[in-house]
């Protein structure tokens, strides 16, 4: 068993140990929260339009609707239209099936047609 003195003086020595301790977390907390406030400041300059959507964090701002042409996408009234010209083919294909493809049976007279273009496009060779 220890004596009055050596144990008030373990005593002693415990306190100056967490108060050490104490000194040092408050420290570091400090340092954290610094480095967490300028991380927030960094988020909030890139709170702008052209910031891209991963970079968009915590924005409670609701989109403004564009007031160009009333909002409406698309080119304005009274542009001129361009259309890509149809190329004129250069086989045709009659594609015709005198039987069900998948159960067998006898098919009808058909009950409509589709026409379509196919365009083969040249692979770039680089």
């Amino acid at each position: 068993m220890l004596d009055k003195d050596a144990y008030i003086r373990q005593l002693e020595a415990r306190i100056q140990q967490l108060e050490k301790e104490n000194k040092e977390l408050r420290e570091k907390l400090h340092e954290i929260t610094k480095k967490l406030e300028d991380a927030l400041q960094k988020l909030r300059l890139y709170e702008n339009p052209h910031t891209p959507p991963s970079l968009r964090r915590f924005s409670s701002k609701k989109r403004k609707k564009r007031k160009v042409n009333g909002g409406k996408p698309g080119r304005k009234k009274g542009h001129e239209g361009v259309t890509r010209e149809m190329p004129e083919p250069n086989e045709w294909i009659e594609v015709t099936e005198e039987k069900c493809p998948e159960c067998g049976s006898k098919l009808g007279k058909p009950f409509s047609s589709e026409r379509r273009i196919i365009i083969d496009i040249p692979s770039l060779s680089l």
